[in-house]
């Protein structure tokens, strides 16, 4: 999205010839899409100008991993959170695994993401303790 300021400018006999400045400012948001906007003048009695302004989105997609243990007991369990740190477009699925999958496994194999992208979702590890 785009902010353009001022939104009127003023024209009249001594400066109808002289460039007014116009501030067009990208506005940050929450998802990870490159925007193209539309801006139009107008006025009365006057042929409409428009020109497009594509913002640039400096956000990245990444994965928040949360309270996550360092540490569990043999035969133990603990919880962590995940959630994205920008908006999903489409939504997607986070898949979680262990690297040792015989001695450890996480409880929840993946997790959906897209409305909910911000909020986090909990995930449970477990230690299997050795006979």
């Amino acid at each position: 999205a785009l902010a353009v300021l001022p939104t009127t400018v003023s024209f009249n006999t001594t400066n109808w010839n002289i460039p007014q400045s116009i501030l067009v400012s990208g506005i940050s948001d929450a998802n990870i899409i490159a925007e193209a906007v539309t801006i139009t003048g107008s006025g009365v009695g006057l042929v409409s100008a428009t020109t497009v302004v594509n913002t640039v989105d400096v956000n990245t997609m990444s994965i928040i991993l949360a309270g996550n243990p360092t540490s569990i007991n043999e035969g133990g369990t603990a919880n962590f959170t995940v959630k994205l740190g920008a908006e999903p477009t489409p939504s997607l699925v986070v898949s979680l695994a262990s690297r040792n999958s015989w001695f450890s496994n996480v409880r929840t194999a993946s997790l959906s993401h897209s409305t909910t992208f911000a909020l986090d979702q909990i995930v449970g590890a477990q230690h299997r303790q050795l006979q």
